[in-house]
C-alpha cells in the first residue's frame, strides 16, 4: 500500500497530471496494488481521484488520517 500524507497541499498547478501519473506508474512498477491519500482539501481530493483513475492504480482520497488508517487495515484484512 503507499499512504501519501497531503495534509500540507493546499492547492495545485495545471502540470500535476503527469507527474502525479508517473508517480502512480511508478508505485505500481514496485509493486504497489493500492493506495490512500491524507488531503483535507475537496479540490486537491478531486485532482488526486482524476489522477489515480488515468494511471488505473486503485486510490482512496480522505480527510484525515484515522480514515487512512481504517482504510489500509481493512484493505490489509481482506488480502490475508
Amino acid at each position: 500500500f503507499l499512504v501519501i500524507d497531503g495534509t500540507a497541499i493546499d492547492g495545485y498547478t495545471p502540470d500535476v497530471r503527469s507527474s502525479g501519473v508517473a508517480l502512480l506508474e511508478a508505485a505500481k512498477r514496485c509493486g504497489v496494488r493500492a493506495g490512500v491519500c491524507i488531503a483535507p482539501s475537496a479540490a486537491v481530493r478531486m485532482m488526486g481521484a482524476a489522477v489515480a483513475f488515468v494511471s488505473s492504480l486503485p486510490f482512496d482520497f480522505v480527510e484525515t488520517r484515522a480514515e487512512a488508517d481504517r482504510i489500509v487495515e481493512r484493505k490489509r484484512s481482506a488480502t490475508s
